[in-house]
């Protein structure tokens, strides 16, 4: 093993002595086996009166470190004690993970959202699609609960078990790249979802005559396809970014989920400016603007809806229609439930993942100058806090149904009464909806 071949040990140790084993060659130290290391340090101990442990320490984070990734030659003749082995990697390999006490309640409260998240979205796709609630945006609903349910099932359990140890990674190569580039994909399928509803909402509300032609269940199925394939193919870089690393070469306890060069984390930190700011910011701030003129229509005084303007308008004046008044104002009504809908939808979205952005771009933005003390709050605490967030804006979307849907309530109930008929139950849970203009009863 020719490596540092001119260091020695007085260079690592920084003990100044004339004896002549703070001469030895930090290479030959790299290459001793266990056996000839123990020995080695024995003597050491005699003559600079230190640690066994200190120096192993030493050695260990010199070889590897300073000398090109090397692993000293006494890790690899433990290689059967698989303890033994960890605790020598441990010396320049990162925390396999936090303290107990911090973790185990980061872990149970992923494990809750997870539940809750993949049995809320899964209700909620049978809800809307057999019961054909919330007609006026559906398409778009399930959709969002498909991305939220892959979501949580692909990377919420490797989160939970990364957090549990980072190292060895045993969860296999595809879930290691999975972890990264799905969080991608589904955050662009994500966005760009609102961002098409939220203009077809604008198109509906504030432009209703251009909505006719504009909006149709078809054109919403193509949309939702283009979305996703092009979320999958902007993300696909990050699928190709990580990978199994191996710290040393033939040991499986030295393997970790990274980024697989330099060149690739230069490639992957350009692509998350790139990501956060054109692919959440933006959009973001374009929905916010949309909801602003849509509220404005709807909710603004001395505003009348346009269809209120419209021909049926005309013609209830006319005859003075009651029932006709009746329908429209209802269909005003429902409008106006669907769109807070959306909008809190959006919002919730916003509050959840900017601080994801926001905490990921900052070491862009002088990390050179922060301490050790910040340096750990980051990566502990805000990291931690941003990905609960995230998973949080997986499971809130079936909340806000239920909260703010009375609609969606009871085809709920009329689902799982439907589900209990299996078994002798006698129940008519059929909803029906009534869609005029893109408008459903809420």
């Amino acid at each position: 093993m020719d490596v540092c071949s001119g260091a020695t040990l007085s260079n690592v140790t920084e003990f100044a002595t004339d004896d002549e084993i703070f001469d030895t060659p930090m290479s030959t130290v790299c290459a001793m086996d266990d056996r000839t290391f123990a020995t080695f340090t024995s003597s050491f101990n005699d003559t600079a009166e230190s640690e066994t442990g200190d120096l192993m320490s030493l050695v260990t984070a010199f070889c590897f470190m300073s000398c090109n990734y090397t692993c000293p030659e006494y890790i690899y003749s433990v290689a059967n004690d698989p303890t033994l082995v960890k605790d020598r990697l441990s010396v320049f390999m990162p925390d396999d993970h936090y303290s107990y006490s911090f973790i185990i309640p980061f872990v149970l409260v992923i494990a809750f959202l997870l539940l809750v998240g993949i049995l809320g979205n899964a209700l909620a796709i049978v809800v809307i699609v057999k019961n054909r609630v919330l007609q006026a945006s559906s398409h778009y609903l399930v959709s969002l609960a498909v991305s939220d349910v892959l979501l949580l099932v692909l990377t919420g359990p490797t989160e939970i078990a990364a957090n549990i140890h980072f190292w060895p990674w045993n969860y296999t190569r595809i879930l290691c790249r999975l972890r990264y580039f799905l969080i991608e994909a589904c955050a662009f399928t994500t966005v760009l979802h609102i961002a098409a509803f939220t203009i077809e909402r604008y198109f509906v509300v504030c432009h209703p005559m251009k909505a006719k032609s504009l909006v149709s269940a078809s054109r919403t199925k193509k949309i939702i396809c283009f979305i996703w394939i092009l979320s999958f193919v902007i993300a696909f870089p990050i699928f190709f970014a990580y990978d199994l690393l191996v710290a040393c070469e033939g040991i499986p306890e030295s393997t970790i989920c990274e980024v697989k060069s330099d060149a690739w984390e230069a490639r992957v930190q350009s692509f998350y400016i790139f990501s956060s700011i054109i692919l959440f910011f933006i959009p973001m701030f374009l929905i916010i603007a949309l909801y602003s003129l849509i509220a404005r229509v709807m909710f603004g005084y001395n505003v009348k809806v346009s269809m209120r303007r419209s021909a049926s308008m005309q013609k209830r004046k006319s005859k003075g229609s009651k029932k006709l008044k009746e329908k429209e104002d209802g269909i005003e009504k429902s409008r106006r439930q669907v769109v807070k809908i959306l909008a809190f939808i959006a919002f919730c979205f916003f509050a959840c993942w900017c601080p994801f952005h926001v905490i990921r771009l900052m070491p862009h933005f002088g990390s050179d100058g922060w301490s050790d003390g910040f340096l750990e709050f980051y990566h502990k605490w805000l990291y931690h806090i941003s990905i609960l967030l995230l998973y949080t804006s997986s499971v809130v979307n079936p909340i806000l149904y239920n909260l703010m849907s009375k609609r969606f309530r009871r085809a709920v109930w009329a689902t799982i009464r439907c589900r209990d008929a299996k078994y002798g139950t006698s129940v008519v849970c059929e909803t029906r909806s009534t869609s005029v203009n893109g408008a459903t009863s809420v």
